[in-house]
């Protein structure tokens, strides 16, 4: 018969280490958004994938510029990227 375990040994008590789960980056969050230095998220324009002939430069030009998340949909994209 084979030794009993040292587990099920009578008199012995059972540890178990518990690991702390990744935290994960959602990835189609990190896609659409970027966080600067100081914690400002931006976020790109829509509307610059296609059709580009029929829009202005001008147009074109200010849909370039990210735009800062603000208010409640700030907490909401800092809590998809926990690791930036």
């Amino acid at each position: 018969m084979a030794a009993p375990s040292p587990l099920i040994a009578e008199g012995c008590k059972l540890r178990v280490r518990y690991r702390v789960p990744k935290i994960k980056t959602r990835k189609t969050a990190a896609k659409r958004f970027k966080i600067t230095a100081k914690g400002k998220v931006l976020h790109g324009h829509a509307g610059m994938n296609h059709l580009m002939m029929k829009k202005s430069g001008s147009r074109e030009r200010r849909l370039e510029i990210e735009g800062r998340v603000h208010g409640g949909e700030l907490k909401k994209t800092k809590r998809l990227l926990p690791g930036t």
